[in-house]
């Protein structure tokens, strides 16, 4: 027996095909809880719905809200609520296939392991010499085989990997996870709005509280159909990229005075990260509202210090 977490905002047609295909799962899930916004009514009627459409099935809708939009949030208010040992977090937009859960458990089992996740089919495409520059700046760049944290706040992120790959941190798109994980370690929720990298901080800490127990295994895949709707907008993006990477490097890498360089040097980085943008999509935004949220990062340094990231994240909080 296992429950599901589904955090969704404004999303009925999406949500209710991912729903339509947990029941294809060859292990049928419990429960389902779907974590939503207060104000969101679509969600809540196509909860309703749901619920009526599956009424035969020996399983138990839930759905929870929380006044504040943001998917830190209300992943944590959907964790809370699960009830069964295993859970599986599923985004909205994500399809699974039918043995997907059933193989994650025996994973779990097999190795262990506290989290475990697979490769979406959809294949990132490498480009080798802007790879290089994103590791030289140590930002996120591809590697086989290997999926840990770097000392900015950045990540190396696995891709096409042949084997099972003990990782440091794991995307929440699809995610198996054993009770004892959200019982012990909650997402931020200073990670506001859309949230970026709230994934990579809760993974991470389980890393750094668990040691080796996190899986990301070939011998699952799903598909990421990255549904448009219910995004931030592009001029917000760039500032919750800035400003996450900042404290995911506060929270886990401040103390070392090397690091200290490093994040410095991925400024750098970062700032010439928007102005390819900006050149490859002919908007100059893309630079100017990077810049922006460097500026703030570095006119906040000493409020960050002291974990205040309040006045940071205002402009993007609503």
């Amino acid at each position: 027996m296992y429950s599901v977490v589904i955090p969704t905002y404004r999303r009925k047609d999406e949500l209710i095909t991912c729903i339509r295909h947990l029941f294809n799962q060859s292990i049928k899930p419990s429960e389902i809880v779907i974590s939503g916004v207060k104000d969101d009514i679509d969600t809540k009627e196509t909860v309703e719905y749901l619920a009526k459409e599956y009424a035969s099935e020996t399983v138990n809708f839930k759905y929870v809200t929380s006044l504040r939009k943001g998917i830190a949030t209300q992943r944590n208010r959907g964790l809370e609520t699960a009830e069964y040992e295993y859970i599986l977090m599923i985004d909205d937009d994500v399809e699974i296939p039918p043995h997907f859960v059933e193989t994650a458990i025996a994973i779990l089992q097999e190795r262990n392991g506290l989290l475990v996740t697979g490769f979406d089919v959809r294949k990132p495409v490498v480009k080798p010499i802007q790879n290089l520059l994103r590791k030289l700046f140590f930002l996120d760049h591809y590697a086989r085989n290997l999926q840990i944290i770097l000392p900015a706040g950045s990540k190396v992120i696995a891709y096409a990997a042949d084997k099972d790959v003990e990782a440091q941190w794991l995307s929440t798109t699809v995610l198996v996870m054993r009770k004892e994980v959200p019982n012990t370690i909650k997402f931020d929720e200073t990670l506001v709005n859309y949230s970026h990298r709230e994934d990579q901080d809760f993974s991470y800490s389980v890393y750094k509280r668990f040691g080796k127990r996190l899986i990301l295994s070939p011998r699952l895949s799903f598909t990421h159909h990255h549904s448009p709707r219910s995004r931030v907008k592009y001029s917000k993006f760039c500032h919750l990229y800035v400003y996450n990477t900042f404290l995911l490097f506060r929270k886990h890498f401040f103390d070392l005075p090397k690091n200290k360089l490093i994040f410095t040097w991925s400024m750098i980085g970062i700032a010439l990260q928007g102005l390819n943008h900006s050149f490859q999509y002919g908007n100059i935004s893309f630079f100017y509202e990077t810049m922006r949220a460097l500026i703030r990062v570095i006119n906040s340094w000493h409020q960050a210090k002291l974990m205040r990231f309040g006045k940071l994240y205002e402009p993007v909080s609503i």
